[in-house]
């Protein structure tokens, strides 16, 4: 754990240029890393959704960042793709500052601090 702007930051395994992708972006990238792996094919909409039982259509809403995946999608996201729980949620922007109701990635990058 470390100290960031006076808020404990546990360590997530993620590289710094992370905070620069949309969760879209990102889900994608783990995707692409998972897929090579484990030969999965190129990725869709479709495809992820069947892996993680949503429709393509709801995964496509969340690569458009209209909405955000509820916990138990979290929780099949970071199940499939292999990952930490608390990287998935922290991505998803399930991870927040429950005293000033940022996103952490904004106290983290610095961006919400007053």
């Amino acid at each position: 754990m470390s100290i960031v702007y006076g808020k404990p930051v546990y360590s997530l395994g993620m590289g710094l240029t992370d905070f620069n992708l949309t969760f879209g972006e990102w889900l994608i990238e783990r995707y692409q890393e998972q897929a090579k792996e484990r030969g999965w094919g190129k990725w869709s909409d479709e495809r992820f959704g069947d892996m993680i039982e949503v429709s393509g259509t709801t995964v496509g809403n969340w690569i458009k960042a209209k909405h955000r995946p509820r916990i138990g999608h979290v929780m099949a996201i970071a199940k499939v793709l292999n990952l930490d729980l608390d990287e998935v949620k922290f991505h998803a922007g399930a991870v927040g500052c429950s005293r000033t109701g940022q996103d952490a990635r904004l106290i983290l990058t610095g961006s919400g601090m007053r």
